[in-house]
């Protein structure tokens, strides 16, 4: 009989401790932050990385998101409490969140010292990513879905991308390959240049970076610099923006004034897709794209007789 009555108090203990810790928020968050038996728990201000995380499965995994994020997220995660930007972090919020792993994009010697100091003592992983490139897309997947616990997702996620911008790439391998200028910006102009997925991005469509000995990254440059690159193709990232209205689109007015060829044969486009500038795991998306803009109808052509 005392057994029972031991082992019948004993489960009761242990039901009212359970109660209460599922009434009490405050213990529930310091559980979590005690050990890591609860998963995986990341903050990623880094949209791209963001994006990159939806596409793997590891959505559920987001406990906190950058102020840029809200566009990307599935309805359920667009209350995720906002960490930070690119430019800043606010620490309160981040350590309130007992995250495992933070995303940032910064350089080595641009990380904040206070965040290196806080992640140690708090156990936080910095996950500092280069996404300027398609190799920092590949490198970033896995990282990322290392540590989210999705790697072998994350790898046929990348597997799968490669494929297909090799197959993207080798239809346009033998074909002509115009002079191309991608303007990211317009008040200065800023060209993309090398050392960029997008230059790669126009290799891959078929093009010829007109600005290739321009310089790296995006370079700001002059119209008469755009005059002396005689690009055949011009195109102009404005995403968001609502889709062009034809070649007499009235915001490319002052482009068509230049005396380059894009505007002769008027090969001048508005690019407004809303995620165009951002890399992620959908990136031979943004190579159709280009190529279409590129090669016009040879586009279609050989894209309705490509072997699926």
């Amino acid at each position: 009989m005392n057994c029972m009555i031991f082992w019948g108090r004993l489960i009761l203990g242990c039901s009212l401790a359970a109660i209460w810790l599922a009434a009490c928020p405050a213990c529930r968050h310091s559980t979590v932050a005690a050990g890591q038996s609860a998963g995986p728990r990341i903050v990623s201000i880094v949209p791209a990385a963001t994006s990159i995380l939806l596409q793997i499965g590891a959505a559920k995994l987001l406990v906190g998101v950058s102020s840029y994020d809200r566009p990307l997220l599935p309805p359920a995660l667009r209350r995720l409490p906002v960490v930070g930007n690119y430019l800043h972090i606010d620490y309160e919020t981040l350590l309130r969140l007992h995250p495992t792993a933070l995303v940032i994009q910064r350089s080595r010697l641009r990380i904040p010292p206070r965040l290196i100091a806080l992640a140690r003592q708090h156990h936080i992983r910095i996950l500092n990513i280069n996404l300027n490139t398609l190799r920092g897309l590949y490198r970033t997947a896995r990282m990322l879905g290392k540590a989210a616990g999705r790697l072998p997702t994350a790898q046929r996620r990348v597997h799968r991308l490669q494929r297909n911008l090799r197959r993207i790439s080798r239809r346009y391998a033998r074909g002509p390959h115009p002079a191309v200028a991608l303007l990211i910006g317009t008040s200065p102009i800023r060209i993309v240049g090398t050392d960029t997925f997008l230059n790669q991005m126009i290799s891959l469509a078929g093009g010829m970076n007109a600005a290739a000995k321009v310089g790296t990254g995006y370079p700001a440059i002059d119209r008469g610099t755009l005059v002396r690159l005689a690009p055949r193709v011009l195109l102009i990232a404005a995403p968001g923006q609502p889709r062009q209205d034809g070649p007499n689109d009235p915001r490319l007015a002052a482009w068509r004034r230049l005396p380059i060829p894009a505007a002769v044969h008027h090969r001048i486009f508005l690019i407004t897709a809303a995620n165009f500038e951002m890399l992620s795991l959908a990136a031979d998306r943004q190579v159709r794209l280009l190529a279409r803009l590129i090669h016009g109808a040879a586009a279609a052509s050989a894209e309705a007789g490509e072997k699926p």
